[in-house]
């Protein structure tokens, strides 16, 4: 069997609540009679009727979660030492003192902030910085 929802409500809680509990669809009780028959035909075929709002809704949350994960792979792809780096860094610590504090050469540091800035796709240290902190990396 199949569920299908027909509500009033469009919340996106409701929505994705609904949709992870198991419904097949998704439909607003604003649907005139003869397109809800069609769409539950199609039910039949193995189609998931949607409303166009909640089709938007569930391709737009698939999209930035798609985004998130991209952004955070990123970060898996750094080694420790590019994080110790780039936690340094965020914190307010200049690549002599990053250099210092690891027991490394400033050139080294510098080496490693250029392949973290490829890695994340960023092109400064003050996007680095910000990626950082948007990434609870601190």
């Amino acid at each position: 069997m199949r569920a299908v929802i027909l509500t009033l409500s469009e919340e996106d809680q409701d929505v994705f609540e609904a949709i992870k509990c198991g419904a097949y669809g998704y439909l607003s009780k604003k649907i005139t009679p003869a397109r809800l028959t069609e769409l539950l035909l199609g039910v039949s075929h193995g189609e998931a009727p949607l409303s166009g709002t909640t089709a938007s809704k569930i391709l737009k949350e698939f999209a930035t979660a798609s985004s998130a994960g991209a952004r955070n792979s990123l970060v898996d792809e750094l080694t420790e030492r590019e994080r110790d780096i780039l936690k340094l860094l965020a914190g307010g610590l200049t690549n002599k003192e990053i250099g210092c504090r690891l027991m490394i050469a400033e050139n080294t540091v510098k080496n490693h902030l250029k392949n973290i800035l490829a890695k994340l796709q960023l092109k400064n240290t003050a996007a680095l910085v910000k990626y950082a902190a948007e990434h609870k990396l601190l």
